[in-house]
């Protein structure tokens, strides 16, 4: 009798996952990431380390993310708006890309997040019209529409400050 796979038995070891990642690995790699963007860790390094850590759909911090924003056109006919806005956010500094695939708003979505993409900006007829997107983050949190200046206004002093948290906490004089 040979092996029959999801079965066990007399002789037959579970299937161990190949590899696990957990949040201590993912802290380290990002600590080593933070240490070579500083200069404490010779760039030789860069390849072999930020390699690996590329290769992981890991949540990293909204600077660190290959990917900071995918921009996810409802229908065809909002592909156009959505290059516009993604060529205003790159001209502010921003790595971002449109999600152009003929599959469903929701799978988008769900594809984004499972990337781990820190924003994910969302353009129906309504946002198009109102030269607007609307914001959501990898977490799932919905932060409605949002003119794509308040949306930069958001997300440019996460990045300059390389915030761990992708909205910086308001202070008391903005409230």
């Amino acid at each position: 009798m040979g092996y029959l796979p999801g079965r066990r038995g007399p002789g037959r070891r579970a299937r161990q996952p190949a590899l696990t990642v957990t949040a201590a690995d993912t802290r380290l790699a990002l600590a080593r990431a933070a240490a070579m963007a500083r200069g404490d860790i010779p760039m030789d390094a860069l390849n072999t380390h930020t390699g690996s850590l590329l290769d992981l759909p890991t949540a990293m911090p909204a600077w660190l993310a290959p990917v900071q924003a995918v921009i996810i056109p409802i229908t065809d006919d909002q592909v156009e708006f959505a290059h516009a806005v993604e060529a205003r956010l790159k001209d502010a500094g921003l790595r971002v890309n449109v999600d152009e695939s003929s599959g469903r708003m929701q799978a988008k979505i769900r594809n984004a997040q499972l990337q781990k993409v820190p924003y994910m900006l969302v353009i129906g007829k309504r946002e198009a019209e109102a030269d607007s997107v609307a914001v959501r983050l990898r977490s799932g949190e919905d932060l409605g529409a949002k003119t794509v200046q308040e949306f930069l206004d958001v997300v440019l002093p996460v990045v300059a400050t390389k915030s761990l948290d992708l909205l910086t906490p308001r202070s008391s004089t903005e409230a």
